[in-house]
């Protein structure tokens, strides 16, 4: 497996400078989740006062005004846990660089949906990352210096 790690050097030296984006993405996110953790995210109703606070009503349907308003109201921990692992898992995914395009698609949906309650001050922030995540998911970053240039070079498809 070293060996494959050194080769990905080698082979796949030119996306040097985008492993850098995903270890930068992945260290941010891992370390928004443990500052969630911090603030007693996961203990406290902080995403529900998000979402009192900061759901701007769209042209999205009433299911979705539904969820926002009625369902991550009424189970805001279920939504807490969800929002550290995912970060949590997102983050050591990207950083480890396995399964960097799956994990881009689930955090860019993810984020999106985290855009609809944030304060708009954050929504240009989340914007830029949900960005980084689309180049990420294009370059197939996890391929440099990451664990998917192994799984590649023996399989290749949709997932390294």
């Amino acid at each position: 497996m070293l060996k494959d790690l050194v080769e990905s050097l080698r082979y796949i030296g030119h996306f040097f400078p985008v492993t850098f984006i995903r270890l930068f993405m992945g260290l941010s996110l891992f370390r928004l989740a443990f500052k969630h953790e911090a603030l007693n995210y996961l203990e406290q109703p902080i995403f529900s006062s998000w979402v009192k606070q900061w759901f701007v009503r769209s042209d999205w349907s009433n299911a979705w005004n539904f969820v926002f308003e009625e369902f991550a109201v009424s189970y805001w921990k279920f939504f807490s846990y969800l929002d550290f692992t995912l970060l949590l898992i997102g983050g050591v995914l990207l950083i480890l660089g396995f399964l960097v395009r799956p994990v881009c698609v689930v955090l860019f949906v993810y984020l999106f949906w985290l855009s609809q309650i944030q304060n708009p001050l954050h929504v240009d922030l989340l914007m830029a990352y949900r960005v980084g995540l689309v180049a990420l998911f294009w370059a197939g970053a996890g391929r440099c210096l990451g664990l998917d240039y192994y799984f590649y070079k023996r399989r290749r498809g949709f997932l390294w």
